[in-house]
């Protein structure tokens, strides 16, 4: 697994800025996920990850 840790961003003042244009429908992070899975699914997640078969995947947690 890789990632950054937040580049140039500064996180308390960022985040809610981003979250604000999120909610308001100003940016869309949606088209950016190509594909979410359940916790329970995690290995195939992952495999497919490792295979190249998906680009940006979220684990989805049931409440």
């Amino acid at each position: 697994v890789k990632g950054s840790y937040y580049g140039s961003a500064h996180p308390a003042r960022d985040f809610p800025f981003l979250a604000s244009l999120y909610q308001n429908g100003q940016l869309d992070l949606d088209r950016l996920i190509t594909r979410t899975y359940r916790l329970d699914e995690i290995n195939e997640a992952y495999a497919e990850m490792l295979g190249g078969k998906v680009l940006r995947s979220v684990i989805v947690f049931d409440d």
